[in-house]
């Protein structure tokens, strides 16, 4: 089975967390590359930059620039290696499967949204 990280894989992979000793376990078992797509890897390089501003702000938050750089400088090498292959996507379909995960979990469980908030479902709402 071909496995689809999300950020918070790469993040744990690329950046010592505590998460990363199991991303890391997963990743050594894998038999195949790991595969991403571009739009993940747009998300992953973008919040290692935000990352990276936070702790510029505040030193208690985010990453070290150096920490960051590492990072993206890591990915890099793995997908230059083909440790990591970069798949399209199609992307209709990606947002139709998201619309259906979105309906079926709000109805699952039970959530509305009003504004910018969520509640949970009520008798007689």
């Amino acid at each position: 089975m071909i496995a689809y990280p999300d950020t918070s894989f790469l993040c744990a992979l690329y950046v010592a967390q505590s998460t990363s000793a199991a991303a890391i376990a997963f990743y050594r078992q894998m038999k195949e590359p790991l595969h991403v797509s571009a739009l993940l890897l747009g998300e992953f390089r973008q919040s290692v930059r935000f990352q990276i501003f936070r702790h510029g702000r505040d030193s208690t938050q985010g990453y070290a620039r150096k920490t960051g750089l590492e990072a993206l400088a890591k990915l890099q090498s793995n997908l230059d290696a083909g440790a990591l292959i970069v798949v399209p996507a199609d992307w209709a379909e990606v947002i139709n499967v998201y619309t259906f995960v979105r309906i079926r979990d709000s109805f699952r469980f039970c959530i509305y949204y009003e504004g910018d908030t969520h509640r949970d479902c009520q008798p007689g709402r």
